[in-house]
């Protein structure tokens, strides 16, 4: 008896824009549009050349999306996608059913100063400076993925950039000299600093592969070669050296305190 052939919808822009037009004509909203937009932008670029979509595709983009560090909140919102757009092919039973993710995210292992400093030096071993300058641009300054498009070269030259509606992004120190002379041998001359050797800011996929590819050379575990290990790994050193740092200045009073003490005290 010959095997049952594998079912499978070819994914192109044009059906897309097919099944974006059917939202559009049910009246749902601009945004709502876009969301369903980009995720299905990200569900395209995920499959392999060919395009293929097949009643495993959904469980699979989904695993990938987590294996990329989206938030829970982010991966329902995708995986709702995936769902209506099957269902628009007449797919119904390639949904991925069952409950959506948790809402709150299992913690993010903790990254050591000393695997942070690995990660570092192995980077700079391997000879992947772009690497190195992203491990330390996070974990040393902070930054997060969506800060990244703020490094522009004129941002760097002036030691800071703003972010919307908060604290300034400081670019100030050895990374700003490293982020200027990296700009230079580059030949990248204005706009942003991480960008892909074509051109384009790079995305949240190819930070993820910059930081994991020196993973194995510095010891560390690959799921704690993360944007978000990293920068918690900065806000936990900032908590560490403020805490240090008010212990000083309270022991310092009361140091103070005993001395006049001793000199204007009531029984001196």
């Amino acid at each position: 008896m010959p095997a049952k052939k594998r079912e499978t919808v070819r994914m192109t822009s044009q059906l897309v824009e097919k099944f974006l037009e059917r939202l559009r004509a049910e009246g749902r909203s601009a945004s709502a549009l876009q969301t369903y937009g980009t995720a299905l932008g990200m569900l395209y670029r995920f499959l392999p050349e060919d395009k293929l979509l097949d009643g495993g595709s959904g469980l699979l983009w989904r695993e990938h999306l987590r294996g990329q560090g989206y938030s829970p909140r982010t991966i329902n919102h995708r995986v709702s996608a995936f769902n209506s757009f099957v269902r628009y092919l007449g797919r119904r039973q390639w949904q991925i059913e069952g409950l959506p993710l948790p809402a709150d995210q299992a913690p993010a292992p903790s990254l050591t100063r000393a695997e942070y400093l690995r990660l570092l030096a192995a980077a700079k071993e391997l000879g992947k400076e772009r690497s190195y300058l992203l491990i330390k641009a996070m974990g040393g300054a902070g930054m997060g993925l969506q800060d990244l498009p703020l490094v522009t070269v004129k941002a760097v030259e002036a030691g800071a950039a703003p972010r919307p509606g908060g604290e300034a992004l400081e670019l100030a120190g050895t990374l700003r000299e490293e982020l200027l002379d990296y700009a230079r041998r580059a030949e990248i001359s204005q706009g942003p600093v991480f960008v892909t050797r074509e051109g384009p800011l790079m995305n949240r996929s190819q930070v993820w592969k910059a930081i994991q590819l020196v993973c194995p050379a510095a010891g560390v575990p690959l799921e704690k070669g993360s944007p978000r290990c990293l920068t918690g790994l900065f806000q936990r050193t900032r908590q560490e050296l403020a805490a240090g740092a008010a212990g000083s200045a309270r022991q310092a009073y009361e140091d103070l305190l005993e001395e006049e003490q001793e000199r204007s005290g009531w029984a001196g």
